[in-house]
């Protein structure tokens, strides 16, 4: 015979178990461990982010050399490297620096090069100096037009506006993702990798442990409703 009120008792044992389980791993790490999964939640829908990987790609840079790439462990394969605009300069660099005579040798495209060498406050300074350098080129071969068009397209969507304020905008989001990598590095550092296994394990087994506790506790309400309302028995 199934009685609700057991099944109750043998999940909120699983649940126990579960917790004791988890814990091993230690307060400290598992919480580290928590808010390390929820930024990365927070960034599966950020725009930035999305536009930073996009243009990362038409510079066909390694799946490994990504601003927020990770390894197999989902751990940040470039802890160490936090720097925004750092990260756009070696994008540019390993693109432009090795092919310089490949590209022109007019007034306008030295002097981009030369500007766009010079230290920059802020990662928009910095992306806007980059885009003149992409702007003034003239690539000697049609296939490096091509591939040189592609990163200008999507240099351009990332970073250029018209609008001043909207730039400023850009400046504080790039800002706000380095912050975010930064708490990342930070965090990773505070727990072994197979504890954002043990920790993804224990939510997913307690989501399912917490539906099965609201069948229950529906079975078990429509079965106390049945009681009260017993049908009326016929008269003679």
């Amino acid at each position: 015979m199934f009685v609700p009120s057991d099944a109750e008792i043998s999940l909120k044992a699983i649940r126990r178990g579960l917790k004791d389980s988890l814990n091993k791993n230690g307060i400290e790490r598992i919480a580290a461990a928590e808010e390390y999964l929820d930024i990365w939640r927070s960034l599966e829908s950020d725009e930035t982010l999305k536009s930073i990987q996009k243009l990362e790609a038409a510079f066909g840079t390694n799946a490994l050399e990504g601003f927020l790439s990770t390894d197999g462990e989902r751990l940040l394969a470039t802890p160490n490297q936090t720097d925004i605009a750092r990260h756009l300069r070696a994008l540019y660099e390993r693109f432009i620096l090795p092919r310089v005579p490949s590209f022109g040798s007019s007034p306008e495209f030295r002097e981009a090069l030369r500007a766009a060498s010079e230290p920059q406050d802020t990662a928009i300074g910095l992306a806007r100096s980059i885009h003149q350098v992409f702007a003034t080129a003239s690539p000697v071969s049609r296939n490096l037009e091509e591939r040189l068009q592609r990163i200008r397209t999507q240099w351009t969507d990332t970073f250029i506006r018209n609008d001043l304020m909207e730039e400023t905008i850009i400046n504080f989001n790039l800002e706000r993702l380095a912050n975010s990598k930064r708490s990342l590095a930070r965090l990773q550092f505070q727990f072994v990798p197979s504890t954002i296994n043990d920790l993804e394990q224990y939510r997913t087994i307690l989501e399912s442990l917490t539906m099965a506790e609201e069948s229950l506790a529906s079975i078990d309400s429509e079965t106390e409703w049945g009681l009260l309302q017993a049908p009326e028995s016929s008269s003679p």
